[in-house]
């Protein structure tokens, strides 16, 4: 069942880590037929090929730094060619600095399309630094877990494998503090480059996911919640 929905068909989505945003975004995936883009998986999977990229950008991503702009955008012109570039994009966190912001315009303009909407989620770091705090990973299938949103059924092994679930080496809250102090300093230019362009639209994050969802759904789709289905 789609929504009604008319919605933009280029979104960069921004939140700190902990913010839920990649919930939110699987919702609109669902809800509105995105195509979801991200550099989280690209990071995980150049650095499990062992590739030299890859190795090089883990170094900074495991000590709670973030990946140089060049070599983030080195591996992300070439990871963005596996999409489908007829279909609408939402992209997740991939302007992290604000010399990102040209590189993200001057990618996307050489694909043919333009920034739309950035959706902003913004949350206090105590309250991303409790949630992270609690994520968890199976090592084996790649299967991610919440200790209080997304819990494993029999205590911290994974469903699928019963495997031990293990913290990510940024999920620690040394490497959290240390991400997140940085990611404040950067996104403030981010998001002041965005308001003046008129494409920024910012949500609260701190409710729980339900209530969350209900105020990015009404951003794309209105406070009705038509569907397709219901108009008929």
């Amino acid at each position: 069942m789609k929504a009604i929905c008319n919605f933009p068909k280029t979104v960069l989505v921004l939140g700190p880590s902990g913010s839920g945003k990649d919930t939110q975004i699987d919702k609109l995936v669902d809800l509105c037929g995105y195509e979801k883009i991200g550099t989280g998986d690209m990071l995980r999977e150049e650095y499990a090929k062992r590739t030299t990229k890859g190795i090089e950008a883990h170094k900074s991503w495991g000590e709670g730094r973030w990946v140089p702009d060049d070599l983030m955008y080195e591996l992300f012109s070439e990871w963005i060619t596996k999409y489908d570039r007829s279909k609408p994009w939402i992209f997740s966190q991939v302007v992290r600095a604000p010399g990102q912001v040209a590189m993200f315009d001057d990618l996307l303009g050489k694909l043919g399309r333009k920034l739309d909407m950035v959706l902003y989620f913004s949350l206090s770091s105590e309250a991303a630094i409790e949630r992270m705090s609690l994520r968890r990973h199976c090592p084996v299938c790649g299967r991610e877990y919440h200790l209080v949103y997304v819990k494993p059924r029999n205590g911290e092994v994974c469903d699928d494998d019963g495997t031990a679930l293990i913290r990510r080496d940024d999920d620690y809250p040394e490497a959290i503090e240390q991400r997140l102090e940085e990611f404040k300093n950067k996104v403030v230019p981010i998001l002041s480059e965005y308001t003046t362009r008129g494409i920024l639209t910012e949500v609260d994050a701190s409710p729980s996911i339900d209530d969350v969802w209900k105020s990015v759904k009404a951003v794309f789709c209105g406070d009705t919640g038509i569907t397709s289905d219901e108009k008929s």
